[in-house]
């Protein structure tokens, strides 16, 4: 596992934490994420820390998976701004601190090097190419209660139904779990795009199992299998 680059928008001197983050960020976190981007933030200020994903989730006895799930989590609270290979490995993270605003545009990422942008848009102009059409065949199982058992023990399938249990705002119902595990299972979406279609859906007011089913099949269909 390569190492990942720290990097900030603002210098930030010594490990602090602002009190927005907090106030606002910390209360409605999950705590292991919490604890991650604490430890995230040292690395940044001490670069002889180790930084790949695999120490990272040896010092602080996770998985990698929830290390990088807590990656996720901050970046979508845009606390964090992630520069990846096109293989999608994490090579940068960059602090957008609370305390400040508009971080997120090119003329206040000072600290960023010039080599860390060019290589974020080479990341976005490779994800940009068209991929060759795709033809989707997919058959929809009807799960077990044996093999919603084995799958649900799944640390990435545990994050997905607690992940859209909180954006559903209900307990999730057995067409629910059927649901994700045609998604996950047979259509092959990444856990990061099951969040991102239960999102993209629910902000649209729309929260039925076969309205998320039928959007899922549109872009499966287009050949979409990640975010």
């Amino acid at each position: 596992m390569s190492k990942i680059s720290f990097f900030s928008t603002t210098d930030a001197g010594s490990t602090v934490i602002s009190n927005k983050f907090l106030d606002e960020y910390m209360p409605r976190a999950n705590g292991t994420f919490v604890k991650i981007y604490l430890y995230l933030l040292r690395c940044f200020q001490d670069p002889s820390l180790e930084t790949s994903l695999s120490y990272l989730a040896e010092k602080l006895d996770e998985t990698e998976k929830d290390i990088e799930r807590a990656i996720r989590y901050w970046e979508k609270e845009q606390l964090l701004i992630i520069t990846r290979a096109t293989n999608r490995q994490i090579t940068a993270i960059t602090f957008t601190f609370p305390s400040n605003d508009n971080l997120n545009t090119e003329e206040n990422l000072p600290s960023i090097t010039q080599e860390v942008m060019e290589q974020t848009a080479v990341t976005k102009a490779v994800a940009k190419e068209p991929d060759s059409p795709k033809t989707t065949t997919i058959h929809k199982p009807n799960y077990s209660e044996a093999q919603i058992k084995v799958l649900t023990e799944m640390e990435e399938v545990k994050w997905i139904m607690n992940t859209v249990e909180r954006l559903l705002e209900r307990l999730l119902k057995p067409t629910d779990v059927q649901l994700i595990l045609f998604l996950y299972e047979s259509v092959g979406f990444s856990a990061e795009l099951i969040f991102y279609l239960y999102e993209y859906c629910v902000s649209k007011n729309k929260r039925s199992a076969s309205y998320i089913e039928t959007v899922a099949i549109s872009w499966a269909e287009e050949g979409i299998d990640s975010v």
